[in-house]
Parts: structure tokens; sequence; C-alpha cells
């Protein structure tokens, strides 16, 4: 069955189940990914390191009354020339994450099966599937997925979204010859990780960072990106470029390097100096996995 018509259907069913209903979809929330990309393991052995694919992305149609959902993975390549795999699951169990400052849906299962015909069952085991959406009090209005499984035994999958917004504490350390004179903690600045998998380079962009009591903001791209399973790490090369978001020069830019679990944090340092100054500037983050809400 073509995808289209799965989610024909799974529409038509939640207008019946929502019938007699003055808000037939007060209950309902519809949540759709962007594009992603996966970086996937062949447990079997036949290759021994991790393969980028691109292109998959997520639908749930989480109904809170019931806690029920259906999910819908569309575009799935385990290899890179491989073919693209579509596959339903209904009737999934979900809970609330506890323990977030957004609200996160989560999908934890130890196995499921996609429905359909028999022959073109889909098994999923050690499901984590999670969907982020900012609270009101968030300004940035963000929402993403999180996803990570193992396909039919064979292949494990951790799915990334092309961007990362990240908010939280930055810390701005000043010193001049060697000697601290200011240590600001911050909590107005986001970060936006932009990610090229095809190259295994990324691009981080500040906004609202201030150094030395000016505007600071920067975009630090050509940065070498490194994958294991959901963590990731940025580093310098030699074709890595620092750019002052106004054009001006008085930072010269000495190293940055940054470690992330894609669920939970993203921690960076990143070191800048003028002619009297030295600034290490670090930062302690929450990823909201996010693409910005409409």
């Amino acid at each position: 069955m073509k995808p289209s018509h799965n989610i024909l259907l799974l529409f038509l069913s939640v207008i019946v189940s929502a019938c007699g209903s003055d808000e037939p979809f007060r209950h309902v929330v519809f949540a759709d990914s962007p594009k992603m990309f996966s970086s996937v393991t062949d447990l079997s052995g036949v290759r021994s390191a991790s393969v980028i694919t691109e292109g998959v992305s997520y639908n749930i149609v989480f109904n809170d009354e019931p806690r029920q959902a259906t999910l819908t993975i569309t575009d799935l390549q385990i290899a890179p020339a491989g073919e693209r795999i579509i596959a339903t699951f209904t009737d999934l169990e979900w809970t609330y994450e506890p323990g977030s400052h957004e609200k996160q849906r989560a999908i934890r299962a130890d196995e499921l099966h996609s429905s359909g015909s028999p022959a073109a069952d889909v098994v999923l085991t050690d499901v984590s599937i999670v969907y982020t959406e900012s609270n009101e009090m968030n300004p940035n209005a963000t929402a993403g997925f999180y996803a990570e499984y193992t396909v039919n035994g064979s292949h494990h999958v951790v799915s990334f979204p092309y961007s990362v917004l990240a908010d939280g504490t930055t810390t701005v350390r000043e010193a001049v010859d060697g000697s601290l004179v200011t240590d600001d903690v911050l909590y107005d600045p986001v970060y936006v990780v932009s990610f090229d998998p095809a190259a295994m380079v990324a691009t981080l962009v500040s906004e609202g960072l201030v150094v030395d009591g000016k505007a600071a903001d920067f975009e630090l791209s050509g940065l070498r990106l490194g994958l294991d399973g959901r963590n990731y790490s940025l580093s310098t090369t030699s074709t890595t470029r620092f750019a002052p978001a106004d054009g001006g020069s008085r930072w010269r830019f000495r190293d940055f390097n940054a470690h992330a679990d894609l669920r939970d944090e993203l921690n960076f340092v990143l070191e800048l100096a003028d002619d009297s100054l030295s600034v290490v500037v670090e930062g302690f983050l929450s990823p909201d996995l996010s693409t910005l809400r409409p």
C-alpha cells in the first residue's frame, strides 16, 4: 500500500473515532519531521564502520485519549544505495518523558512489527523515538525528533536532524596577561548547529552572545563532524573559518571543540583573543533536536 493511502486511512480513522466531539482533534497531535539523515551501523560485521544515509522522515499521530500512536517511517535506507523502506506501525503505546523543561512524547518498545502484508513486515527492536515540543515559555518555538532503533536485527539506526538548536548556560572568562578579570554567566545566547553529512562537516552560529560588554555573535564553519552512535563531536580543521556576525575583526580565533549527546547535551569550548584580552567561552547546553515551528 502506498504511504499516501496509509496516511489517508489513518486520518479517516482519527476522524471517525473523534465523531461526536465538539473539538474532534483536541486530544490528537500530528508530528511530522523534516527530512533527516541517519548513522547506520551494520551489526552483522559485514561492514566495520557506520555509514550515512539521507532523506528519512517520521510521521507520528499521538492520541492522548487513549494514549496510543501511529508511526510511519518514510524513505529509510540502511545502505547508501539500498532500497528505501516505508513502514507503518499502529496501536503503539507512548509516554511523556519525565524531568524535561520541554514537552516530550516518547515511544519506547523492545519490538515493533509494521502493519500491512506479512511479506513486507519490518521489525524494529530497541526502539526509542522522542518528539520534543517547546513549551509556551520558550521564545524559540522549537520542535524536533530523536529516533534510534535496530532494523530487522541487522542494522542499528540513529537519525539526526540537519540542524540542532541549543540553549542553556554560557560562561565567559576574560583574562589579561593570564589574570582573570571577569567571569560572566549568560543565559540568553542560542546556538544552531547545521550538519552537512555528505562532507562530514558542520557549522555553528551563535545568537545573543556578549563578550566584554559587546555583542560578539559569530559563525564558525568548516568544523569536522564526528559521529559515534547518538554522540557527535565538532573540531577544527585547516579549513575552519571564524566570522564575526558584525563583520568586525576584533577577535582572533584560537581554538574550538565540542562534544554532544544528541538527546541530552551539547558542550563546547571556544577560545578567542585580541591584542590585550584572552577569552574562553564555554557552552553547557540542552539541544532541542529542533527545527523552528511555524
